[in-house]
């Protein structure tokens, strides 16, 4: 018998690799892989050539995530699978709305 906690991101990987990435599951992906914390500081989208942007409100969010980044991309691109999800950029955006 295969315990839930090992079971639940099986399913979930299977769950995200059926059909095309959408923004939902990249949103979903990006919160099982980091967490409900960071998730809710941060905006994510997934560019055409699989590198998923990631928008933080401030320059301290920013270097907190620069930090983490490989961490971060590992568990994204075990959710999403590494052809889609080929890396991770972070900005912060700025007072206009831009990164």
């Amino acid at each position: 018998m295969e315990r839930l906690n090992g079971f639940a991101p099986a399913v979930l990987r299977q769950l995200l690799r059926q059909g095309p990435m959408s923004q939902q599951k990249l949103e979903c992906a990006w919160e099982a892989a980091v967490g409900r914390a960071i998730s809710r500081v941060t905006t994510v989208r997934l560019r055409c050539d699989g590198i998923v942007e990631v928008a933080v409100r401030s320059e301290a969010w920013r270097r907190e995530l620069e930090r983490a980044l490989p961490e971060m991309t590992a568990r994204l691109q075990s959710l999403a699978g590494r052809d889609v999800v080929k890396g991770l950029r972070v900005a912060a955006i700025g007072p206009g709305g831009t990164a």
